[in-house]
């Protein structure tokens, strides 16, 4: 994920306050704020998008502790009910609204992409742990 995708993704996400950084990450708020924050919001953006070039893109947040990959974020975001499926897919075009069935194909396509991702979600969470374990 380049830069420009990164703001994408924050955007479509639903995050406020995006400034890219020169570090190679972009900075906003968490879009997790409303279920994992004290506050219930990210007044001071906490959160961040590895997008360097090249390299595997990583999310994490300081304030809540969230980590993981772009596609393990939508993954949380979708256990917590919140509709964010076509806004990630890059569906929600106001001018140019998909079909039902669209929607739904192109859903079901990230799905199996997601579940093709968990064992190495999983195994990245396990290398994660034995390492802070240690």
């Amino acid at each position: 994920m380049d830069q420009a995708q990164g703001v994408t993704f924050l955007q479509q996400l639903g995050c406020s306050k995006i400034r890219p950084q020169s570090n190679g990450w972009v900075q906003a708020s968490c879009p997790l704020a409303r279920w994992e924050h004290q506050k219930l919001k990210d007044s001071h953006p906490s959160f961040a998008v590895s997008v360097k070039p090249g390299d595997r893109s990583w999310c994490r947040c300081q304030a809540c502790g969230f980590s993981g990959s772009p596609a393990s974020l939508v993954w949380a975001l979708e256990k917590r009910n919140v509709r964010v499926g076509v806004a990630v897919l890059g569906l929600a075009n106001s001018a140019n609204q998909p079909s039902p069935s669209r929607v739904a194909q192109k859903l079901r396509s990230v799905a199996r992409s997601l579940a093709e991702e968990a064992p190495k979600i999983d195994q990245e969470a396990e290398i994660s742990l034995t390492r802070e374990l240690g």
